[in-house]
């Protein structure tokens, strides 16, 4: 089974298909980019490559069927083909997912309902609904146009679940999201940088991990390694691979400031528990008053309040952050801005890199260099 070839999705959040895709090229991995992710091809060693490595992508799924469905009737015979034994455990708990857009099989339910019983009769047991804190499968059945595309994923948790935090914060930044503003942002890995608004410290973390060359899920477990076609000796290889990789000798003055303490504290905790404390230096400090960083120039990478965000982001701040960072000659900015007007408060000229979406507020990441 080890040498079977599988049509592969990585889905990424919205805004971010052109920087998956060219992270998936540096894997050595060629990938189409499509709306809401990317699509590729691979073995089970690029399946556990790209698991491993991603650090925008939400979850890989493997497609196991493309077909066009009329009736529900039609749908079953094609679902009861699928060999669900491969990919989930009789007994485990099962999530389905579906969507159907311009389709006859529009009754999401009814739909999940012939999955399940389908699933059931390969296994020999009706497979039980998630449950709070278990390890689960989840299989994804998208409905368009009369056709059918059947996924089961390989990830289990979200892949920008990198480790358990012990810190959230109030307006964290997903991990995926932090790690596509670095990469938008042109930094070079080994030039300082710095946030001066670290809230729970995911930016500066994700930077410690790129820098190292650290593989983003070395610290996790992920739903493959439950599949009856679980290669152990290919996983050992991607995973003795990437420790060897790791490059502690080149990682740059990495900075996370914030004016609360306890989001200081929190930021060291969670550095802690995804074992890059050693290089991320976390203070207490005013973003409009940030330290020198040996090396320079280097980068600042910041995710600043906006709209409703921890109350939003006045004008007046913005202009004491320009007045602020322009001691920091040459250096590159990369901010994440509700409103392209409240950051021309920083007096000196920004560009569009991405537009996602944070918490439910369509943000832009601009990035330009302070004169």
């Amino acid at each position: 089974m080890g040498d079977t070839r599988y049509q592969l999705f990585l889905v990424v959040p919205p805004g971010l298909e052109a920087v998956a895709a060219w992270e998936l090229g540096s894997l050595g991995i060629p990938g189409r980019r499509v709306p809401g992710g990317v699509a590729f091809s691979g073995g089970l060693k690029e399946l556990y490559r790209v698991n491993l490595w991603s650090r925008t992508g939400s979850r890989v799924l493997v497609r196991l069927a493309r077909f066009h469905a009329l009736s529900f009737s039609e749908l079953e015979n094609r679902l009861v083909r699928l060999p669900w034994e491969i990919y989930l455990r009789p007994g485990s708990p099962l999530r389905i997912r579906v969507t159907s857009r311009r389709s006859r099989l529009y009754h999401t339910a009814a739909v999940e309902e012939r999955i399940r019983r389908a699933v059931a009769d390969r296994l020999g047991v009706v497979p039980p609904p998630p449950e709070e804190g278990r390890g689960h499968g989840l299989i994804v059945c998208r409905l368009h146009r009369d056709r059918c595309i059947m996924s089961v994923d390989s990830s289990g948790d979200h892949l920008h679940h990198r480790f358990l935090r012990p810190f959230q914060g109030k307006a964290p930044i997903r991990e995926n999201l932090a790690a596509a503003l670095l990469m938008a942002s042109g930094w070079t890995r080994r030039a300082p940088l710095l946030d001066p608004f670290c809230g729970s410290g995911t930016i500066a973390i994700e930077a410690a991990l790129m820098a190292l060359n650290r593989a983003p899920g070395i610290l996790r477990h992920f739903a493959f390694e439950r599949w009856r076609n679980f290669r152990q000796d290919l996983w050992e290889e991607e995973l003795a691979q990437a420790s060897g990789d790791e490059r502690p000798e080149e990682v740059p003055a990495i900075v996370a400031l914030d004016r609360s303490p306890e989001a200081v504290e929190g930021t060291i905790a969670n550095a802690k528990a995804a074992e890059v404390e050693g290089w991320v230096k976390v203070e207490v400090g005013d973003a409009a008053a940030p330290p020198q960083l040996p090396g320079g120039p280097g980068w600042i990478c910041t995710n600043p309040p906006y709209g409703h965000r921890l109350g939003g982001g006045k004008a007046g701040l913005y202009r004491k952050m320009g007045k602020g960072w322009r001691r920091l000659r040459g250096w590159w900015v990369t901010i994440l801005c509700g409103s392209h007007r409240r950051c021309r408060g920083l007096g000196f000229r920004l560009y569009p890199l991405l537009a996602f979406s944070n918490g439910g507020i369509r943000v832009t990441a601009l990035g330009g260099r302070i004169p």
